[in-house]
């Protein structure tokens, strides 16, 4: 993608970034709002980088970075690249694996991590990833700390569910998987096969 130039201001950036910190994503995401609100309405809150840069592109060029990116255009790629994705048939064995990984993760200290993140800056100047923000309730006392973690754990499928919708539309994807090998050794043998055969062709 060749993209139209939007310039930079480092120092007023750093002053968005402050800001977000100060008063919150939201805060910010209004401000783009304001400015540009097709592209604020394409970009979430919680994507800060892409937020601040949308923002800073309106500051610098005096125009929308919608309009920017619409004048972007799709060029021929200079690279020739063979892409692997790692997936399960079973969509429950994928279920599985995320709640097994959430749970490894609170074993590990994340509500601990969290709360000190809450204390601080009431999650403010957290990423608000998931894993974070589902812990609030719990530290608010209006949660269990179970119940939290299912959440957790149900936004992270959800969030797994979309990936692989937005992947599935790749075709240039090989895909391996899991559910009929997960052994390094096997998986590392299919993508040589697959890579030998792709730059011999």
């Amino acid at each position: 993608m060749k993209f139209s130039e939007g310039g930079s201001d480092e120092a007023y950036r750093e002053e968005l970034y402050a800001f977000a910190r100060e008063n919150g994503n939201e805060a910010l995401h209004a401000r783009l709002a304001e400015l540009d609100p097709e592209a604020a309405e394409g970009i979430h809150p919680n994507n800060l980088v892409r937020v601040v840069r949308a923002i800073e592109v309106c500051h610098v060029t005096g125009r929308r970075f919608s309009e920017l990116k619409a004048e972007s255009k799709q060029v021929e790629s200079p690279y020739d690249s063979l892409i692997f994705g790692l997936n399960f048939e079973d969509r429950q064995k994928l279920y599985d694996r995320i709640n097994l990984r959430v749970d490894e993760m609170v074993k590990a200290g994340l509500v601990e991590e969290a709360r000190d993140l809450w204390q601080q800056s009431g999650m403010k100047t957290a990423a608000n990833a998931i894993g974070y923000k589902e812990l609030i309730p719990y530290f608010e006392g209006t949660m269990s700390l179970e119940d939290c973690i299912g959440i957790i754990k149900q936004e992270t499928r959800r969030y797994a569910k979309r990936q692989l919708t937005w992947f599935r539309k790749n075709d240039r994807i090989n895909w391996i998987f899991l559910d009929r090998i997960d052994k390094k050794n096997e998986i590392l043998e299919k993508c040589e096969k697959a890579i030998a055969k792709y730059f011999h062709m």
